[in-house]
């Protein structure tokens, strides 16, 4: 990871952080950095670039952390969700039925929703404890949240918004030929 100043110049490097495909950094309030590794770290650096801590999860971690207002970190791996406090302590761990497919996706409400592969859609609660899962599409990619707590998902067969009010509406259809292979970006 490289810090760069407003000028372009490096105001310093870590590199002792393994594997980092599909993970971005994140910032925290604070300034920390947060991050995840394939060798099944997250990883939280302070803003100077030094290590203030290191979480060993049991999965390969392949998608970014999220941060939720009152700062708790979720980073998802394998089949788990995981909530970590700012000390890089463990609050608590949420096993779900499938392959986890997106970063951890938080509402304006502290709801945590959590995306798997085969196109469900799990609400977990600020304890942890899944609240519902619903199904959404067919072999789900990615998602992500807006401001006014909806959520958007991409799957193999479309674009989907899940309302706050959780009503589903399929905002795209694909045909077999088109393959949405990006998170969906909201302005």
């Amino acid at each position: 990871i490289y810090a760069l100043t407003s000028e372009g110049k490096i105001r310093w490097i870590f590199d002792k952080i393994g594997r980092t495909e599909y993970s971005d950094p994140v910032a925290g309030q604070d300034g920390t950095i947060y991050f995840t590794t394939w060798d099944q770290r997250i990883i939280a650096l302070r803003e100077e670039g030094i290590l203030k801590w290191a979480f060993q999860g049991d999965d390969s971690f392949k998608y970014s952390p999220s941060i939720d207002k009152k700062g708790f970190i979720y980073a998802s791996s394998g089949h788990q969700i995981y909530c970590l406090t700012q000390k890089g302590t463990l609050k608590w761990k949420a096993v779900l039925d499938d392959l986890i497919c997106s970063k951890p996706l938080l509402d304006i409400q502290g709801t945590i929703y959590q995306l798997t592969g085969d196109g469900y859609l799990f609400t977990i609660s600020e304890q942890g404890k899944i609240k519902k899962k619903q199904k959404i599409c067919t072999n789900a990619s990615y998602g992500e949240a807006d401001s006014k707590g909806n959520i958007y998902i991409t799957g193999r067969d479309g674009l989907y918004l899940i309302k706050k009010d959780n009503k589903k509406l399929k905002l795209y259809s694909l045909s077999e030929k088109e393959t949405i292979e990006v998170p969906p970006v909201i302005l």
